[in-house]
């Protein structure tokens, strides 16, 4: 097998469209219309994308592919050089896309991963986010890493609720719920279709999608949610998922006014509740979030007939009285050994671990005391020699002030802050060093030469 690079969607032979087909029938967001709608919109100026295609020269047929970018406006700690995974805030799950009849689903992980480690100028961190915990994919991605020399940092990131539907109606289903669901969410949806004016849209394709789409912005630009990053890929999703036939608008209305929605994508037998929101000025007696998701679980389980049904990212309160199940997104930060940045980042990483593990230590079997001696005998060598690889600063430097009780005795800290927001030292002090005028500037040694330091108190 060899791995090619490629630099576009539009370069990749057509055998990679037919396997981000065979992808999407277990995840959505390995498919061909996501990552089209994804690269097309979120994209910033000079970023490099990075497309490593695992193909088989015996059979010219591709067995896998990792979608990586390079951005310059994205660098990692200390200014090391980023390669990531094509995910961003939008992403509910990310893993390279392996042909479903991959006979050796490690081998081609190691193949990606062996690619990617040898690309030139190396790369100081990898990182690979929103990846399943439990598939095997995230174990074959953690043994590659260290096959090929990188200190890996796993990280929880999100939880993620789902319920497995499995042919039940939705009587069945919501007779499994609590007694307090089961009469509060009835309850409130027949109070709902009593009101004078009040009405129910669910968008299925066959109707009129401007008008779904446009009651889902008003509600979001009106909810307490953020304002979108990218609001042009929203709009270009909906569409894409439109046209496909895939996309699911739930819209409540109060005298022809939106006051909740939710957009869902139904891939594959899978119902994915992408985003919801709504409208913050409505009474809370109305409940409109809870009426329009007893509406819209009703039609997902009853007439759409999904198999799953999946919450999105987030371990909110009210999606465990929906659903039963939950897994965990991770991610991976791979630390090159083989550079100088890499290396102090992945001393640091070790160091973090070994701190968990000291934590998680009883002292009283000797053993919590025994590391805490290392620390002390060693920390100050493993310090110094860690600072000979640190990046050279930037030459303007801050200072801050914070006036912080320890062990009951008030003192003022300080913290010595670059251009780039590293903390570069600290002094502890019982007594303000400095003037006390609000800005002051001072000179101190930098790298041989003289570096500007400005005095902010706050």
């Amino acid at each position: 097998m060899e791995v090619r690079r490629y630099t576009s969607l539009e370069e990749l032979p057509d055998g990679y469209w037919a396997l981000f087909r065979e992808a999407e029938k277990e995840s959505f967001f390995n498919s061909a219309l996501w990552y089209r709608a994804f690269l097309a919109t979120t994209r910033g100026p000079g970023d490099d994308l990075r497309l490593y295609g695992l193909e088989d020269k015996d059979q010219d047929q591709p067995q896998a592919l990792l979608l990586a970018s390079w951005s310059p406006q994205e660098c990692g700690p200390y200014g090391s050089r980023l390669l990531s995974g094509c995910h961003n805030a939008y992403t509910l799950q990310f893993s390279p896309v392996v042909a479903a009849d991959s006979r050796n689903r490690k081998r081609v992980i190691y193949e990606l991963i062996g690619a990617l480690s040898h690309d030139r100028p190396r790369w100081d961190v990898v990182s690979f986010r929103m990846l399943d915990r439990d598939s095997d994919i995230f174990a074959h991605l953690l043994a590659a890493f260290r096959d090929f020399g990188m200190v890996t940092e796993p990280y929880f990131q999100f939880g993620n609720w789902y319920e497995e539907i499995g042919g039940r109606s939705f009587d069945v289903y919501l007779a499994e719920r609590s007694s307090s669901v089961r009469r509060t969410m009835a309850k409130k949806a027949r109070r709902f279709a009593r009101i004078p004016d009040a009405g129910y849209e669910f968008f299925v394709g066959d109707g009129d999608p401007e008008r779904a789409m446009a009651a889902f912005k008003k509600i979001y630009a009106t909810s307490w949610k953020e304002p979108e990053s990218h609001p042009g890929f929203i709009d270009r999703l909906m569409r894409d998922c439109s046209e496909r036939g895939i996309l699911r608008l739930g819209n409540l209305y109060l005298a022809d006014e939106p006051v909740a929605t939710w957009l869902i994508i139904v891939s594959h037998g899978t119902a994915i509740g992408y985003k919801t929101a709504y409208d913050p000025n409505i009474s809370q007696n109305l409940s409109v979030g809870a009426v329009l998701t007893y509406n819209i679980m009703k039609y997902l389980i009853d007439e759409e007939k999904v198999s799953r049904i999946d919450f999105g990212i987030g371990d909110e309160t009210y999606k465990t009285q929906w659903v039963s199940n939950r897994r965990e997104r991770w991610g991976i930060l791979a630390y090159n050994r083989y550079t100088p940045r890499g290396t102090l980042l992945g001393s640091m990483a070790q160091g973090r671990a070994l701190a968990r593990r000291f934590l998680r230590l009883n002292p009283s079997n000797g053993h919590g005391e025994r590391q805490l001696r290392w620390v002390i005998r060693f920390g100050p060598q493993f310090s110094r020699r860690l600072g000979c690889d640190r990046p050279k600063a930037h030459p303007q430097w801050h200072l801050d002030e914070m006036y912080v009780s320890i062990g009951g005795r008030w003192m003022y800290l300080w913290r010595a802050i670059d251009q780039n927001s590293e903390v570069l030292d600290v002094l502890v002090q019982g007594h303000r060093p400095f003037p006390s005028s609000p800005t002051v500037a001072v000179r101190i040694p930098h790298g041989g030469e003289s570096a500007a330091i400005r005095y902010e108190s706050g």
